[in-house]
């Protein structure tokens, strides 16, 4: 079957006005996810409760857009801190959250706040602390429908990978001119660089 359970959700609104066709303010879902990640809309509706209104507006999904990019960031920076299962602490006030009546804005809130006690950690060179949380963020995530980008599903060619290490090498050696002309060159052929105490670390846009 379809569907077994319904809910009711809560209107979606426009600054503040009810989303209708009659007024003009309404955009279709369609030409939503054509023009953004749907993984946003979906990190949008997550951190709205469902019985409650939901504004949809440029501003609302531009800030979507801007946590997602984020969460996709510390999927990239946590990627090699080593395996660990995920924090059961941080897994029970998840379950506890979605069984409170599908409490999806304070499950976000739990993931949001372990992203940042993550973050703290990496700074301070305890991996043994930042590896269990990461992994509970990402099964959080990886349970609500948002599959974040670690940029492991990214091919490296050799001559992008040569790039990053000359830039690697030119760094090392504080020659600053090279390592810039190696960034605009990977910039140019459509990679974010991004500088890490590991290195050059580059993604896709």
């Amino acid at each position: 079957p379809f569907a077994r359970h319904w809910v009711h959700n809560g209107w979606v609104v426009v600054e503040g006005e009810k989303m209708s066709k009659s007024l003009g303010n309404f955009t279709t879902l369609v030409d939503l996810l054509e023009r953004t990640d749907q993984r946003a809309y979906r990190l949008l509706v997550l951190q709205a409760h469902y019985r409650s209104p939901i504004e949809i507006t440029e501003s609302t999904v531009e800030r979507a857009v801007s946590t997602l990019a984020g969460l996709d960031g510390f999927a990239r920076a946590t990627r090699g801190v080593g395996a660990a299962g995920p924090d059961p602490e941080l897994l029970e006030g998840f379950r506890a959250a979605m069984d409170d009546d599908l409490d999806t804005p304070r499950a976000m809130s739990l993931a949001f706040t372990a992203v940042r006690d993550a973050n703290t950690a990496l700074a301070a060179g305890d991996t043994a602390r930042a590896a269990p949380l990461a992994a509970a963020v990402l099964e959080i995530c990886s349970v609500l429908g948002l599959e974040l980008d670690d940029g492991s599903a990214a091919e490296i060619d050799g001559d992008t990978d040569s790039l990053v290490r000359q830039r690697d090498a030119a760094r090392a050696a504080r020659d600053w001119p090279a390592a810039d002309a190696a960034r605009h060159e990977l910039a140019n052929r459509g990679w974010v660089v991004e500088d890490t105490p590991d290195g050059t670390r580059i993604h896709r846009r």
